[in-house]
C-alpha cells in the first residue's frame, strides 16, 4: 500500500516525556515562521512573512479545514494545505463525504444524510488528503456541519480517516470568503491527474457493471 503521509497530524503530536509547549513555540521550532520555511505563490514569488504566519495560524487552528485567506498558492509543496476553490473537486469530495457520513453513522448508531459541501482543502502526501467540511441532516431534518479527512491514493482508491462534528476555530468569520475562485488554476494542475484517475476508474466500473 502507498505510504500515506499526513504532516499536520505529525506536527501536532508530542513525544513521550516532553512537556506540552505553546503551539507557536512548536511551530517556530519546526521553522514555519522562519525565513527558511518557504511558501510560494503560483508564480513562484515567495509569500511574505506576515501572510505566511497568518496562513500557518489558520492551518494549525483549524487542523487544515478552514483557510480563508485568498492566496494563490503553489501546490507543489507537500506540507501546506491548499484551498480548493470552485466546483471542480466537488464530485470527488461529495463521494468522500458520503463515505464519511456512512462511517460516522455506523460508528455512532445515527442516521445522518449528506446535504452539501461547505468547504474543501487538500494536502499532498502519498496521494492527496482532502479536508472536507460538509452539511448533513438527521431524521428530524436538523442540519449539522461535519468535518471529514479523506484520502485518494495514486491509483484512485478512496479512504476516510475520520468524520466528526465540525470543530470551531478562532478565525471563523474572517472577511475573506472561502468560496472565491482565487487559487483554482494553480492548485488544479497538480491535483487533476489524480482526480482524472479516480474518474476513469469510476466510469470503468460503471461500464463493466453495465455490460
Amino acid at each position: 500500500m502507498t505510504d500515506k503521509h499526513c504532516p499536520i497530524e505529525e506536527e501536532s503530536s508530542v513525544k513521550e516525556g516532553e512537556g506540552v509547549d505553546d503551539s507557536h513555540n512548536n511551530e517556530k521550532e519546526k521553522g514555519y515562521y522562519s525565513d527558511d520555511y518557504i511558501v510560494t505563490y503560483a508564480g513562484g514569488r515567495k509569500m511574505s512573512r506576515k501572510h505566511r504566519e497568518e496562513y500557518m495560524r489558520q492551518i494549525n487552528e483549524s487542523e487544515g479545514f478552514d483557510i480563508t485567506l485568498d492566496l494563490e498558492l503553489n501546490a507543489a509543496l507537500g506540507g501546506p494545505v491548499v484551498p480548493l476553490r470552485g466546483d471542480f473537486y466537488k464530485p470527488l469530495c461529495t463521494e468522500l463525504s458520503h463515505m464519511a457520513i456512512h462511517k460516522f453513522n455506523k460508528e455512532n448508531a445515527l442516521n445522518y444524510e449528506f446535504v452539501e459541501i461547505v468547504n474543501m482543502t487538500a494536502q499532498l502526501g502519498g496521494g492527496v488528503w482532502y479536508y472536507i467540511t460538509f452539511n448533513a441532516k438527521d431524521a428530524d431534518a436538523a442540519i449539522k456541519t461535519f468535518q471529514a479527512l479523506g484520502w485518494q491514493g495514486v491509483s484512485g482508491d478512496l479512504e476516510v480517516s475520520f468524520c466528526r462534528f465540525k470543530k470551531s476555530s478562532s478565525h471563523e468569520g474572517d472577511t475573506k470568503s472561502p468560496n472565491s475562485d482565487v487559487g483554482t488554476q494553480c492548485t488544479c494542475h497538480l491535483l487533476k491527474p489524480l482526480y482524472y484517475c479516480w474518474l476513469l476508474l469510476k466510469t470503468g466500473v460503471i461500464y463493466l457493471c453495465y455490460y
